[in-house]
């Protein structure tokens, strides 16, 4: 009799543990299907030692793209174990889902930088006395200059980030700050639930170190 009860109760927990097997497995197979999962602490931010925007030392990237969310997993992947990757102009397109040139993206922007240097410089001239035009011009000419400098050397980088979830007014920004890079992302709202994200960033040569920062929002 005790045979056959340990018998019935053997049978019973290999039912149920290959019941429970089948579930998670069934579970696995449709989030593999699903879009990424939202993760809000896979990566530490590094706020505490992000530098100072107005920092003299710090210089804003130009161009940051984001990954098409097809291509997050595949990007998660590469950067398992690291803050950064180099990826060929190539690789870059297929993570960020389009065709992109950044000579071109960056080339934009300088002409834009060079038009505001432009519009300060008359203010200049109907006002010497204001200084803050004139630094406000010479800083737009400094800037149109680095970026039209660095337009023929950019490389493509992907970069971790946390961006939010369902924030569709916010974008993504870099600040490097002595060859340390960090990623932030700023919407307008609040309420999001932060999420992790992969962008790619341009640069005209390879950073030391790659930090994320919480992001933020306005309004």
């Amino acid at each position: 009799m005790k045979n056959v009860i340990l018998h019935v109760l053997v049978l019973s927990l290999s039912l149920s543990l290959s019941c429970m097997l089948s579930g998670c497995a069934a579970k696995t197979k449709s989030a593999a299907t699903q879009r990424p999962v939202i993760e809000p602490v896979r990566w530490k931010a590094d706020d505490a030692k992000r530098p100072f925007y107005l920092d003299a030392d710090v210089e804003q990237i130009a161009v940051v793209e984001r990954i098409s969310y097809d291509q997050h997993a595949q990007a998660f992947r590469m950067l398992e174990s690291r803050g950064f990757v180099r990826v060929t102009n190539a690789k870059a397109e297929e993570l960020m889902g389009h065709a992109f040139s950044a000579r071109s993206a960056i080339l934009k922007q300088a002409e834009d930088h060079a038009e505001r240097a432009a519009f300060f410089a008359e203010l200049c001239l109907e006002n010497p006395k204001d200084t803050s035009h004139r630094d406000a011009r010479d800083e737009e000419q400094a800037t149109a200059r680095r970026l039209r400098s660095q337009s023929g050397h950019l490389k493509p980088y992907l970069m971790r980030a946390i961006g939010l979830y369902g924030c569709g007014t916010g974008g993504f920004g870099a600040l490097r700050h002595h060859d340390e890079i960090w990623v932030s992302f700023v919407g307008l709202g609040s309420g999001y639930t932060p999420e992790t994200q992969a962008v790619i960033v341009y640069l005209d040569r390879p950073p030391r170190a790659a930090h994320v920062t919480t992001p933020g929002t306005c309004l």
